[in-house]
């Protein structure tokens, strides 16, 4: 499968990483891509990136998710799986789009697009490996389209994610709750002095 990773940041890095280990094509869209030497995947611009797709990956900031997105073109994502593992928040960490996510709206502004929320509640050493948590924790999935949510699930296993740790919530407008995340996270991220942690939900 081949995966286009829109962002070149930690997020990118750690994901793409991860991912050429278990298999997968890997390659970086950026707006500069000749800049991007020692980037660990080919880089091309975002839309040649996305072109050569099965699966695109938004790991970028979320706030300019959209505008990237509309830059690249409808045409051009068309019906492809976007997994989007952005948070959308202000420079004081504040949400961007309180009672929202950027994941419903990329999904409103590119209707054809499949959309998939997930791994954004997690520090990437916890997001590309999950075991290195001493128990099993939970990955949360939403999204609208069925089969999109099976291609992300088969991804999440493959970085290590367990189907019974896979928590699909539903369609794409419950990806507000994982994104509201993104404050708990933090204030625990705080109270702990470590980004490497994770919830379960134990039932």
């Amino acid at each position: 499968m081949r995966i286009a990773i829109l962002g070149t940041g930690t997020v990118g890095t750690e994901l793409a990483t991860a991912l050429i280990a278990v298999g997968y094509d890997v390659t970086f869209g950026s707006r500069a891509p000749e800049t991007k030497t020692d980037a660990v995947a080919p880089v091309a611009n975002h839309t040649d990136a996305v072109s050569s797709a099965d699966v695109v990956i938004n790991a970028g900031p979320g706030t300019a998710s959209i505008d990237l997105l509309q830059s690249i073109g409808a045409e051009t994502l068309g019906n492809r799986v976007l997994l989007d593992v952005s948070n959308a928040t202000n420079p004081d960490l504040s949400l961007a789009y309180p009672n929202d996510s950027v994941a419903r709206r990329i999904q409103e502004a590119f209707p054809e697009l499949r959309v998939v929320k997930s791994l954004n509640t997690l520090n990437t050493s916890v997001m590309t490996n999950p075991s290195v948590l001493p128990t099993a924790t939970t990955v949360f999935l939403s999204g609208n389209d069925s089969e999109a949510k099976s291609i992300v699930s088969s991804l999440l296993s493959d970085l290590g994610w367990a189907a019974d740790n896979q928590l699909d919530l539903g369609d794409i407008s419950t990806a507000r709750a994982p994104e509201h995340y993104f404050l708990l996270f933090f204030a625990t991220f705080g109270a702990l002095k470590s980004p490497v942690f994770n919830i379960a939900v134990v039932r």
